[in-house]
């Protein structure tokens, strides 16, 4: 997705961040619907699937060379400690048990986690730089933002975390996206918990005055292994980053904390022909402003779908003597209006209405959006699997085509068993794709039952609000990301 940065930098940033900004760099020429997935072409497809993701045979991870020059190195700081004469040194039992109990009682402080990752594979280096700056609250939740810049753009992504939830607000995005469970983000107080527990060989080195604070100074060494919750790219790696903490002798507070080393990728993380991956690691976690009072809330986020099924499709109850029209509220952005083809489609109007009426659509997003094909949408998972529970036959007429952009067709999974697909799932053009009409060009009926063959039933067109169309967040569903949000669907009646 152009908005959010094809680069590689981009891509390696967020394998680092643990989230996923959603990438949409399908070609237009490969792209069709179903309910549950797509796979169709300009001319029909093979098959309408989508390839199970297992039976890729590209490694998990993959680290690409740049395609354009990496922005500039992140400078971790480079402090300058004076020894404190006056303050004796102590056991490093001492210094962490003092360190334990700050964490224990709490404190909020201000931080700023700077990251340099070096990545090399045979003669390709890829630099990933990172800052993320922000508070911590006496709680251990922390609020801030995720330098995610390029060379030709700024990009500034907003964090919270707070307990195991975390919260993001991408570039440009217009709502919070709240990460699935267990999906985890590198941040202050995420690195401090899974670095001091992990710590080996620990020494003190000396009583020092660094940034005008009296500390304690110790070093150890840390498995780089160890961090891959929190950074995957070194999951399964081999090697050790060199540690030092300075704890201050007051409180017990954390002042700094510096890793430096190298580590080997391990089988799971290779370069694009399958090279070893060497990774230079340089992380730099600054506190300060202990004194700052530091509030930190859930976001407002969009409604989320009231899961709902039923056995049966509804009856049919439109008036096919009257004109019906569907408002699309998308959340955060501006309505839709869509003119309902009650006579041209009368079953996929009757389950359309009666779908937006229970509520359904209610906190539903536009899960798989790919731009100059088609905006997709209803389905209360968000996984381009879900439906209401009951499938329904195809409609199709002369008069209603994928001729043009904003025409509102059903998606399905082609014939199974006999029986058409359809379910709760729609979809809207962005462009002429005829290749999806039910019906031959001559207006003959096509065989749905072959496989490959791509067959929408179309029902309404989009009268009002085409730019609002054109604006949703393209998404994948496979790679996940923010998705824009259905807030509500009413129908009007004439």
């Amino acid at each position: 997705m152009e908005k959010y940065s094809h680069s590689n930098m981009i891509t390696l940033l967020l394998v680092i961040v643990s989230v996923f900004l959603v990438a949409c760099g399908e070609d237009s020429n490969q792209k069709s619907i179903s309910e549950d997935s797509y796979t169709s072409s300009v001319t029909p497809p093979p098959q309408l699937r989508e390839p199970e993701a297992s039976n890729k045979s590209i490694p998990e991870k993959t680290v690409v060379a740049p395609t354009r020059a990496p922005k500039e190195i992140i400078e971790v700081p480079t402090y300058k400690p004076e020894i404190a004469t006056t303050i004796d040194p102590v056991s490093v039992e001492k210094v962490m048990a003092s360190f334990e109990k700050a964490i224990e009682n709490g404190y909020s402080y201000e931080s700023r986690l700077s990251m340099n990752m070096r990545v090399s594979f045979g003669e390709q280096q890829q630099d990933a730089p990172l800052l993320i700056i922000g508070d911590v609250n006496d709680k251990g939740h922390f609020q801030g933002e995720i330098d995610l810049s390029t060379p030709s753009a700024q990009q500034v992504m907003k964090i919270r975390v707070i307990g195991e939830r975390t919260f993001t607000l991408y570039p440009d995005a217009l709502q919070w996206f709240e990460l699935p469970a267990g999906q985890k983000t590198i941040n202050p107080p995420s690195l401090v918990s899974y670095t001091f527990p992990a710590l080996e060989e620990l020494e003190y080195v000396s009583p020092e005055i660094i940034d005008n604070r009296t500390a304690h100074h110790l070093k150890g060494t840390i498995e780089s292994s160890t961090l891959a919750e929190l950074v995957p790219l070194l999951t399964e790696s081999g090697g050790r980053l060199k540690t030092d903490i300075w704890v201050e002798v007051e409180t017990g507070r954390l002042i700094l904390l510096s890793m430096k080393g190298s580590a080997n990728g391990g089988p799971e993380v290779r370069g694009p022909s399958g090279e070893d991956i060497v990774i230079d690691v340089e992380v730099s976690l600054e506190a300060y402003d202990f004194a700052k009072e530091v509030t930190i809330s859930v976001p407002d986020l969009p409604p989320s779908p009231t899961i709902m099924s039923w056995t049966n499709q509804p009856n049919m109850e439109i008036d096919v003597s009257k004109d019906y029209r569907a408002i699309i509220k998308i959340y955060g952005r501006g309505e839709i209006l869509i003119d309902l083809l009650e006579k041209e489609a009368p079953i996929t109007v009757n389950n359309f209405v009666f779908l937006s009426e229970q509520g359904f659509y209610d906190g539903v997003t536009f899960h798989r959006v790919i731009p100059d094909f088609m905006a997709q949408g209803g389905d209360q998972t968000g996984t381009g699997s879900g439906g209401p529970g009951y499938v329904f036959e195809n409609e199709f007429h002369n008069s209603a085509r994928h001729d043009q952009p904003g025409v509102v067709s059903m998606a399905n999974s082609g014939i199974r068993d006999g029986k058409a697909t359809n379910g709760s799932q729609f979809f809207i053009t962005y462009r002429d794709t005829s290749f999806l009409d039910g019906l031959l060009p001559d207006g003959s009926a096509k065989d749905c039952s072959m496989p490959g063959q791509s067959c929408h039933s179309v029902f309404g067109r989009v009268i009002k609000g085409m730019e609002l169309v054109e604006a949703i967040t393209p998404r994948d569903p496979m790679q996940g990301g923010p998705a824009d949000v259905i807030e509500s669907v009413s129908i009007t009646i004439d």
